[in-house]
């Protein structure tokens, strides 16, 4: 009996070469992104909690602002602190980032009346030991 003609074979199809390394670069990004997002989150909830030592620990070049933030949390009743990032801007060897946000913090005194202050800040953020920390707000 005759069989039929086998169809022909596709064209080998070519590898495209490897992005591993691009790929794992993107994926470092948005880890790190998350990562100073979450740092941002810790900073406000350091405020509206009043704890100068967690403000401290996400910020230990602090120095003498130490002080001023825990009188500050110590005379307040409460302290609601919202914080949107407008932009994130890491260094090239992602181990450091640069975010500038808008801050709306209502701060109440014992005793008084809430006082809302609105702005923008910029926070300078330093990766140390695979850690975030905030070098300086401004």
């Amino acid at each position: 009996m005759n069989q039929p003609a086998s169809p022909p074979l596709a064209p080998p199809v070519k590898a495209e070469p490897s992005s591993g390394a691009a790929d794992r670069d993107a994926v470092l990004a948005l880890i790190n992104r998350d990562a100073v997002l979450a740092l941002i989150k810790r900073y406000a909830q350091a405020f509206e909690q009043r704890n100068p030592d967690a403000l401290r620990q996400i910020w230990p070049t602090l120095g003498n602002r130490y002080a001023v933030y825990t009188s500050s949390f110590e005379s307040a009743s409460s302290i609601r602190m919202q914080v949107q990032t407008e932009s994130v801007k890491m260094s090239g060897d992602g181990t450091a980032a640069t975010i500038t946000a808008q801050f709306t913090e209502e701060y109440t005194p014992m005793r008084q009346k809430p006082r809302s202050v609105k702005g923008r800040t910029v926070f300078q953020l330093a990766k140390s030991n695979g850690t975030w920390v905030i070098t300086d707000v401004h």
